[in-house]
C-alpha cells in the first residue's frame, strides 16, 4: 500500500476555489481530495486549505515545486500537514 500524505497549504488568495487547489496538485500526481476551508457564516475562504495526495512521493514533490508559489500575487505556504 502506497502511504496517503496530508498537504496543508495557507496564505491563499480569496479566489482560490476547490477545484483550482486540485489542478494545481493533480500536476505532481493523484489527488483524492482538495479543500479550501471556508468560513461557516460568510462561505468565504478563510485563506487556507488541505490537499490529500495518494502517493507520498507525488505530495513530497508538490510540496518542494509549489512552496513559496506565487498565486493572484501571494506566495502560498505548502507543507505536510501535522
Amino acid at each position: 500500500m502506497i502511504p496517503i500524505m496530508n498537504i496543508y497549504v495557507s496564505n491563499l488568495s480569496s479566489i482560490i476555489q476547490n477545484k483550482d487547489l486540485k489542478d494545481m496538485f493533480s500536476v505532481y500526481g493523484d489527488v483524492s481530495s482538495a479543500e479550501v476551508v471556508k468560513d461557516i457564516i460568510s462561505g468565504e475562504s478563510r485563506g487556507f486549505g488541505y490537499i490529500r495526495m495518494d502517493d507520498n512521493a507525488a505530495g513530497q514533490r508538490a510540496i518542494e515545486a509549489l512552496n513559496q508559489f506565487e498565486i493572484d500575487t501571494l506566495a502560498v505556504s505548502v507543507q505536510e500537514s501535522r
